[in-house]
């Protein structure tokens, strides 16, 4: 049993880490997984612990929110735990892969097909309830866009511009700007979405709540998680999954702006990117 093994792996790690919050980052990692394995019911027996099963739990943590930097930090310190309980001839070899992390996530990043696509815009349409319109759009931008959940999360009204049709979405680390151009089908959803969340400032998220909060990372997870399962496509899609399916139109179709350019009136070292959704929302 995992459980038999975490006395002496404490010992193990205190023996070897001067830093106690190290240790309670690997203790806590195991009791993690155990409480995964008892969510999935699976027998905490070390036996029992196969790629699967660890291929399976990365993807429940992405499912949650977690990002591809803190998977792989937690699948290495659950590859030091099997390490330990192997060098103790309690298992016959390490299940959590060198590479199982890259797999799972490619995996994860799998594409929408063109029925998986048509479904779940057909299950956002249907859908009647109070942030049907924030739901649509949300989707549309992750489907259109090709940006990280994160950067929809942080986007407010003040990148939308009605007058000029555009949408500018600053991306901090890169120090780059990218606009996507608005087609009328598109303006239409952004207009009545704002009508009617009625905003009280530009400086106000896009994409709220019922509360007005704005929406996090693991609420945009959930979203598109409900809005597949609607729409009956039984695998797991993330926000991820929506970002691959455009960069795979988008290739396909040849859509993107080749080459990037200065914006006029920004400081030189800051560039931007142009992208016309007009044609991706019609296919929508």
């Amino acid at each position: 049993m995992i459980e038999d093994m975490l006395r002496p792996y404490l010992l193990h790690l205190e023996e070897k880490f001067i830093n106690k919050a190290a240790v309670n980052d690997y203790i806590s990692e195991v009791s993690n997984f155990l409480c995964y394995l008892g969510k999935m019911e699976v027998d905490p027996k070390l036996d029992n612990i196969s790629e699967d099963v660890l291929n399976a739990y990365v993807a429940w943590l992405s499912d949650y929110g977690y990002s591809e930097t803190s998977i792989a930090e937690r699948a290495r310190r659950l590859r030091y735990f099997f390490d330990f309980c192997a060098d103790k001839g309690e298992m016959s070899s390490n299940p959590v892969k060198k590479q199982i992390v890259q797999k799972t996530i490619s995996v994860m990043h799998d594409r929408l097909t063109n029925d998986e696509i048509k479904a779940l815009v057909a299950a956002v349409n249907n859908d009647t309830g109070i942030n049907h319109l924030r739901d649509k759009l949300l989707i549309v931008f992750l489907l259109n866009m090709g940006i990280r959940h994160s950067e929809v999360a942080r986007l407010n009204w003040s990148a939308i511009d009605f007058e000029e049709s555009m949408i500018l979405n600053k991306k901090w680390k890169k120090g780059t700007v990218q606009l996507f151009g608005m087609g009328e089908e598109l303006k239409d959803i952004v207009s009545a979405y704002y009508e009617a969340s009625a905003p009280k400032s530009q400086d106000d998220a896009l994409f709220t709540d019922v509360f007005g909060r704005r929406l996090n990372t693991r609420s945009i997870h959930r979203i598109i998680r409900d809005y597949a399962k609607k729409a009956g496509i039984r695998r797991r899609i993330s926000p991820l999954t929506l970002k691959h399916t455009h960069a795979l139109h988008t290739k396909q179709d040849n859509a993107r702006s080749p080459g990037m350019q200065n914006m006029p009136g920004d400081d030189s070292n800051v560039q931007s990117e142009r992208m016309d959704m007009s044609d991706n929302t019609s296919r929508l």
